[in-house]
């Protein structure tokens, strides 16, 4: 029960936007973003080992436009052995503060938990008092020198939730356009693996959405603190919709940043499979308002990670189309 073929396949759902995703992006407009005379960063980057993946990331970071901004840079290692690792850590550290930009090594021997290395880093750098804080994977590669400037102003708007971009795979194909709340259960990514189509309406602006991903993840410290950061009972999966759904409920949104791309090499360092206990915690907690999401319409069916009418509204567009 899909679509008409003859539309751009990212601007599907665009078709069929909620009054809540309508209202969001009528009033988006940066001029609006309230931004101090310096925007303090704090960008975390949590890994373990494999530090020539780590090193990209941070080379893409230093390549960025930087003015107005002051960055403090947490690197978190988890459990890191190799000796390469922390030469890596020192010579960063070294080019970093030679540019200006602070670096913190926290490490933290404890076992896996994307939910507490993220939150540890934020409790431990809050004497910087970041007006922002930038989530990143360590296998995130950054394609734009305008990236960090873009995510870190549009989390500056008012009523900005969660901000996240479109992440590729290294092979030019969409990864991540944003989660699709409620799909599969908790949430999953449409259009994943599909070209990417630049001249889809989709990346004209940044789109109110359910959810982003926590591979590439802005917001203002204020708003992260006032949820209570991510939930550390969700160790290794959804964590990044939990947090988007508490960001919600206090009457923020979440918008994806589609004209700023990235690049991601998805758990390289860490092969972690989906947890069924995890979506069903995720499940139990959210109940309606995952499957019932203000910022998904109810016309696609929950069942699909692509954009698919319900039985429903398929008849419907089909008597409108025909009767």
């Amino acid at each position: 029960m899909g679509l008409d073929s003859t539309v751009k396949k990212e601007d599907l759902h665009l078709l069929y936007y909620t009054p809540e995703q309508k209202a969001a992006e009528a009033k988006l407009d940066l001029d609006f973003a309230v931004l101090p005379p310096i925007i303090k960063v704090l960008v975390v980057i949590p890994f373990r080992d494999k530090w020539d993946m780590t090193d990209t990331c941070l080379q893409g970071l230093l390549r960025q436009q930087r003015a107005g901004m002051s960055i403090l840079l947490a690197l978190v290692d988890n459990n890191s052995a190799e000796p390469a690792t922390q030469d890596g850590i020192n010579n960063a550290k070294q080019i970093f503060e030679s540019q200006g930009i602070e670096v913190r090594h926290l490490r933290y021997e404890v076992p896996f938990n994307f939910s507490y290395l993220n939150n540890q880093a934020v409790i431990d750098c809050a004497d910087f008092n970041p007006d922002v804080i930038g989530l990143l994977n360590n296998d995130i590669e950054f394609m734009d020198p305008n990236s960090l400037m873009q995510l870190t102003q549009y989390s500056c708007l008012p009523d900005a939730g969660a901000v996240g971009c479109t992440l590729l795979y290294p092979n030019g194909l969409v990864q991540h356009l944003f989660i699709f709340v409620g799909s599969k259960i908790v949430g999953s990514h449409p259009y994943k693996g599909q070209p990417l189509d630049r001249e889809s309406k989709w990346y004209q602006k940044p789109r109110a959405v359910g959810a982003v991903t926590g591979a590439v993840m802005f917001m203002k410290t204020s708003h992260f603190d006032k949820v209570g950061g991510f939930d550390e009972k969700l160790p290794t999966s959804y964590q990044d919709v939990d947090l988007c759904l508490k960001l919600q409920k206090i009457g923020l949104v979440n918008f994806v940043v589609p004209q700023v791309l990235m690049i991601h090499h998805e758990t390289q360092t860490r092969s972690i499979e989906p947890s069924w206990n995890e979506a069903e915690y995720v499940e139990k907690k959210w109940g309606d308002f995952l499957f019932k999401n203000p910022y998904v319409s109810p016309v696609w069916s929950r069942k699909s990670e692509h954009f698919v009418f319900t039985p429903a509204a398929f008849f419907r567009s089909v008597r409108k189309r025909f009767f």
